[in-house]
Parts: C-alpha cells; structure tokens; sequence
C-alpha cells in the first residue's frame, strides 16, 4: 500500500463530457513490501481510483481504471515470470498479452485459465464500452467491474506465485 500524503480530484469538461484527472502525491515507500515492480504499483494505482472514481460518480472512468489495473498486473507477471516474454508492450495487442498470462495460468490450473479469460475478456469488454461507446454506466456496474479486477488479481496471486 502506497502512503497517501494528499489526493486532489481536478474536473473538465472534454466534448460536452465531464473528466476526472486525479492528481496525488505520495510518500516515499519505506517498508520492504511498498518496494515492488512500477507496474505492480500502477496497478495498486488504479485499484484505488478506481474506487474513488465510483465515489465521485465517475463511473466510465472507474471501469477503465479497473481493467488497466489487469492489465499492469499482466505486464508485471509478463515481465517477471517469463524473462523472454517482450516488455515493450506499448505498440503490442491487449490480447497477445493475455494469451501468454492465460497459458501461464493454464500450466498451473486449467480451469482456472477459463474462469481468467471469461473475467478478463468482460473487463475488456465494459471498458471498450466505457472508453468508446455511448453506454451509460452506473455505481452497480462499476462496482462489477472493481470486483471483476478483484477476482482477477487474486487468481494471480493465488497461482503465479
């Protein structure tokens, strides 16, 4: 867990839509376990704006929050299980980087990988919806979304240790 020092919340309005820019200053980390992968604290990151978002009634930008949070998850594990696997994800497909954490899943735990890609692939659905698509998202489905990531990540945790 991050030491929160202050969280400013900015909003603006982008083509008629209102946005939310998060802003936070952090501490330093100093117990052992706060020094962990850029990216795991990303994803750490995102778990908690997403929240925050869904608390402000910002509920597209939570779903998008909750999905990246997968994703930085998965480019951690990429990165650190499987040293061959490419770390320059940045031009990369969502879905090559799925399919290698999924069959990384599938060695350990078959149905596991199932119960991964079927929650992974709705997160990536609902975030295409919210980041591109005139659907209307609302605190229960945000919240869906946050519990989704939750699932994911501690399938992660539970077999990619």
């Amino acid at each position: 867990m991050v030491n929160l020092i202050k969280l400013d919340l900015c909003f603006e309005y982008v083509g008629g839509q209102q946005r939310c820019i998060i802003l936070a200053v952090t501490q330093n980390p100093t117990r052992p376990e706060e020094r962990m992968s850029k990216l795991l604290k990303k994803s750490q990151e995102n778990e908690t704006a997403a929240g925050i978002l869904i608390d402000h009634g910002l509920y597209s930008s939570s779903v998008h929050c909750s999905y990246y949070r997968c994703v930085q998850h998965m480019l951690h594990i990429s990165t650190t299980m499987v040293p061959q696997v490419r770390d320059d994800w940045s031009q990369g497909s969502h879905n090559d980087l799925i399919n290698k954490v999924r069959d990384l899943i599938r060695r350990k735990d078959p149905s596991a990988s199932l119960e991964f890609n079927n929650d992974i692939q709705r997160l990536k659905r609902m975030r295409v919806q919210a980041d591109y698509q005139t659907v209307a998202f609302n605190a229960q489905n945000s919240r869906e979304a946050l519990r989704t990531s939750d699932s994911v990540v501690k399938l992660f945790n539970m077999l990619l240790k």
